[in-house]
């Protein structure tokens, strides 16, 4: 692995430390979901700063070069973090579907409940 590929990583891991920083910051990222690309950031240090370990996984992978090793395990990074979107986007959908009925029994709690009132107290009738 050359100096300049090297540079390049730990500068592209402390780009993506300082953004998700400024995302939790500013609360647009959940710790939930930063982990997971905190999780990289650090992976991709320790590749830049012990090469040794991209070349003992490149021959335990049988990759012919070490960028394609770490272009790899990018391409599975991204993979993982469609899978943990799609985990999220389920249950939100579980939970919006939900929503009606929840709402829908609320307002017929409601309405049971006016009825009851009125019944009791006439006075105060509808």
């Amino acid at each position: 692995m050359t100096a300049h590929f090297q540079f390049f990583m730990i500068l592209g891991a402390a780009i993506l430390l300082l953004i998700i920083f400024a995302l939790l910051k500013k609360g647009q990222m959940s710790v939930k979901y930063s982990l997971l690309w905190l999780a990289l950031a650090v992976v991709l240090v320790i590749f830049a700063v012990f090469p040794y370990v991209v070349y003992v996984l490149r021959d335990l992978l049988d990759v012919q070069m070490p960028v394609n090793l770490v272009f790899m395990l990018m391409f599975c990074f991204v993979l993982l973090v469609l899978l943990s979107l799609s985990i999220g986007v389920s249950s939100l959908r579980i939970s919006a579907s939900a929503l009606p009925r929840k709402t829908l029994s609320w307002k017929s709690a409601c309405g049971i409940w006016r009825k009851n009132s009125a019944a009791n107290n006439p006075a105060k009738g509808v």
